[in-house]
């Protein structure tokens, strides 16, 4: 009995300690775990530390400027992998690089994401035998606006091992200290008066031009290239066209947009010959000016003759347009190397009250100057009478060809034949020589 009783004693006594062991063994394993910490990752801006590159000039729409970051921790153990995403605001983006400062064991990748959210994969962040300095390249664009406080933040995920072994996944968020506005630049350009501001076009073959002149004065601020457009003159009209463009003398290659908008594209290798260059090099600096020319030339006298082409420089980036500067300026179609025209009357009769028609015949003639033989434009004739109620118009023809009645009028006492209102005349003589189906 008393055997039995100790046995059963001891097995009572030994079931708690047992089940205390056991609890514990669980716990110190779950602490074990818990114990593996993420380690500080330090971010460091390097901007102002002598040796490495230095974000402090970049311009909207112009080349990407290098931002370096240290990037390390003081704990020991591993970093596996580590993503680093930018997140950047409104008008700067990613500038299409990356790279680290002194290679190795150390490299940095873009990994994905959108120009304002780049992603970039890193390695040898714990390396012993390297250092990991990041450069990467961001860019202003369109929406720029350096009246706001621009900063860049930044998030990362890492996987570490530690010195136990343990692989732990780690983030964590960093922003930049100071903003990044001096850093960035804003050009501006601006077009002076075309000159001359009306322009004639005296004879016909040859071309006539105007010129302007289109300044940079965004303050330290530089442009790689710009647009140049002709806008609200005729792409299409066989008698009057834009014949030749140019910056700074040199010939501009053209090409039409639609039915009045003809563009070029100036790129840097028309900066080289800037006037007052700061420096000279193939970018539109702060102060520089260059000179753009655009020549007319009319062949046959156009169905208008007046026009107001609409001069236009501006410049941008991802399809939107930063800045742009405009003039308006006149071409006229007036060619002076003609001799007046040569009209001859006569009468033929007679004339008689309720009885036989008379007849008024005129010939018109322009025998003078190279190209301009029996050309008019906006021929206009007309027949003055004193006593309309008492005459009756029997036809008027022209050329032998009779006229409707549509096509003439009184006008007082005056009768008159407008001739841009016909259609041609089989026979007449008269010919379309601006193809605009009228004479």
């Amino acid at each position: 009995m008393v055997t039995l009783v100790q046995i059963s004693t001891r097995q009572v006594w030994f079931k708690k300690p047992i089940s205390l062991f056991v609890t514990l063994i669980l716990f110190l394993g779950f602490s074990k775990n818990a114990s593996a910490q993420c380690p500080v990752i330090q971010i460091e801006d390097l901007r102002g530390v002598l040796g490495f590159p230095q974000f402090d000039n970049t311009s909207q729409c112009g080349d990407p400027d290098t931002l370096s970051l240290l990037i390390f921790t003081d704990a020991p153990g591993d970093i596996l992998g580590f993503d680093l995403t930018v997140l950047l605001e409104d008008g700067i983006e990613y500038g299409g690089f990356a790279n680290t400062e002194f290679g190795g064991n150390t490299s940095i990748a873009f990994a994905g994401g959108a120009p304002t959210s780049p992603t970039f994969s890193l390695s040898g962040v714990t390396d012993p035998e390297n250092v990991m300095v990041a450069n990467i390249g961001i860019g202003a664009n369109c929406d720029l606006d350096l009246t706001s406080i621009i900063g860049v933040s930044f998030e990362y995920e890492f996987l570490f091992q530690d010195t136990m072994g343990n692989i732990i996944e780690c983030e964590g968020t960093f922003d930049l200290e100071q903003e990044i506005n001096s850093g960035l630049r804003r050009p501006e350009i601006n077009m002076n008066t075309v000159v001359p501001l009306t322009r004639s076009i005296t004879s016909l073959g040859n071309p006539f031009c105007q010129t302007m002149e289109v300044s940079q004065d965004g303050l330290q601020a530089s442009l790689l290239e710009m647009d140049f457009t002709v806008s609200n003159f005729p792409t299409d009209d066989p008698n009057v066209s834009i014949v030749s463009m140019a910056a700074n003398g040199i010939d501009l290659p053209f090409m039409s947009d639609s039915d009045t908008t003809t563009t070029a594209l100036v790129d840097g290798s028309y900066f080289l010959t800037n006037a007052s260059p700061n420096p000279t090099d193939d970018e539109f600096n702060t102060g520089e000016r260059i000179t753009l020319q655009v020549c007319y030339q009319a062949d046959f006298c156009p169905s208008s003759s007046i026009f107001n082409p609409v001069y236009i420089a501006s410049f941008g980036c991802n399809d939107q347009v930063c800045n742009t500067t405009s003039q308006t300026a006149t071409v006229t179609v007036e060619p002076n190397g003609a001799t007046d025209p040569v009209a001859t009357a006569s009468f033929s009769g007679p004339l008689e009250v309720c009885g036989m028609a008379g007849t008024i015949s005129l010939t018109v003639e322009n025998p003078g100057g190279a190209g301009f033989e029996n050309t008019y434009t906006d021929l206009s004739v007309g027949y003055e009478t004193c006593e309309r109620t008492n005459l009756g118009i029997a036809a008027v023809r022209v050329a032998g060809v009779t006229l409707s009645e549509d096509d003439y009028e009184w006008i007082g006492d005056d009768l008159t034949v407008n001739f841009d209102s016909l259609a041609e005349i089989p026979g007449s003589g008269l010919t379309d020589a601006d193809g605009d189906g009228f004479f």
